[in-house]
């Protein structure tokens, strides 16, 4: 079965690979198709931001698209920086973790990694499939594996950094994984009837 993955960035994407069986599922990117099509998400949750870049892509493409949404949101900023995660201080990931460790500043530091999928199938109809993990933000990085928040996101389940654990660790317990686990699961009941 082809999927179309509707992201450029090329860690979910091996995230991806190594979380779902390729005999199950080949994932097929935009850059793979050379589409360099940058949607606008606009939306005010990880699902809706989920949906838009997947029926963008199904419009485009009339094939099963896959898309997901996801960012750390922490509980002493309400849940900021949520979606705004990848653009939260307008610069990149080092400035990203800077600002948020000056924002938490006397506040609570918990805070959880949250994944959205949205799967549109071949005849169009769209399906959710969420995934979270639980954790601190420390006050300095931890690590150089990863991505992202990963350096200063102490997981409660594994005891150190996404930044510190092996990709492997991380892939069992990310929120990314429990997302994708309950979209594999999906597609092999539906693929057994």
């Amino acid at each position: 079965m082809k999927v179309i993955f509707a992201t450029s960035n090329l860690n979910k994407l091996k995230e991806v690979r190594a979380i779902i069986p390729s005999c199950l599922i080949e994932f097929i990117t935009l850059r793979e198709l050379g589409d360099n099509d940058d949607v606008v998400e606009d939306g005010n949750t990880f699902e809706e931001n989920a949906y838009i870049k997947a029926k963008y892509f199904f419009d485009k493409y009339n094939m099963p698209i896959m898309a997901e949404d996801s960012g750390i949101c922490c509980c002493g900023l309400d849940g900021e920086p949520g979606i705004f995660s990848a653009r939260y201080s307008g610069m990149g990931s080092k400035e990203n973790n800077i600002k948020l460790i000056k924002e938490l500043v006397g506040k609570s530091k918990d805070a959880y990694y949250y994944c959205a999928i949205c799967y549109i199938d071949v005849n169009g109809n769209a399906h959710y499939f969420n995934g979270q993990t639980n954790g601190v933000i420390i006050e300095e990085e931890r690590g150089t594996n990863g991505f992202g928040y990963d350096p200063i996101f102490k997981s409660y389940e594994l005891g150190v950094t996404f930044g510190e654990a092996t990709e492997e660790a991380k892939n069992q317990i990310s929120h990314r994984n429990r997302a994708l686990t309950k979209f594999y699961n999906y597609l092999k009941h539906e693929n057994n009837n």
